[in-house]
């Protein structure tokens, strides 16, 4: 094997960085190899609990069942409280910094129901990952697309992996399953936003090694 590629558990010096590339086979390499199956770039060397050694977020975007890659927080129909949602809107920027260290996409994705379309969405990308190496697909939390953002959105030190995801602007994040209202964050400006009950929007999956 070249010794530019390591396996995730067999890095030796070598360390996890961010915008090292993951291929299907389990390996990962700092450059990027065009003769292998890339499905994901690093970026965060924090994982969770069971898998800490980073994080990955896929190439393109969730689809559903009909194609399409706009999705619903929910799809159960909710009586829509429009005060409630402008106070919390209201609170975004009293509450910025705590989304910003929110790292729990991975505790949000257990155990969920199907009426949790783009938390579905994201847990069933069709794309095959090692059940014992990687904690599966789920969707992000708040902070975790912000370092997403942070890394591969007007940052030229990642050119091609820039290039390689694709990001567009919008897309919705995770966080507790019985919230209402949709989180969304805009990646250009790094601001989060609440949307309506009735909102679709973008789901970038993410997997921890």
């Amino acid at each position: 094997m070249d010794d530019n590629i390591n396996s995730f558990f067999n890095l030796g010096e070598r360390k996890i960085k961010i915008g090292d590339y993951n291929y299907s086979d389990g390996t990962l390499s700092h450059e990027y190899y065009e003769t292998k199956d890339c499905i994901g770039i690093v970026f965060s060397i924090i994982g969770t609990y069971e898998y800490p050694n980073g994080s990955v977020v896929a190439l393109s975007d969730a689809k559903n069942h009909n194609e399409s890659n706009l999705h619903l927080w929910r799809n159960s129909i909710d009586k829509v409280d429009d005060s409630l949602f402008d106070e919390k809107n209201d609170k975004i920027r009293e509450d910025h910094d705590d989304y910003k260290k929110d790292f729990g996409g991975f505790f949000y994705s257990q155990n969920i129901t199907e009426e949790y379309e783009a938390i579905n969405a994201a847990i069933n990308f069709p794309v095959n990952l090692s059940k014992d190496k990687t904690s599966g697909w789920y969707l992000p939390s708040s902070g975790q697309m912000k370092m997403i953002a942070q890394h591969f959105v007007h940052n030229d030190d990642y050119e091609k992996q820039k290039m390689i995801l694709n990001l567009a602007d919008v897309y919705m994040v995770s966080q507790p399953r019985e919230r209402k209202y949709p989180l969304c964050i805009d990646l250009k400006d790094r601001k989060f936003m609440f949307e309506n009950a009735d909102y679709k929007s973008l789901v970038r999956p993410v997997f921890s090694i």
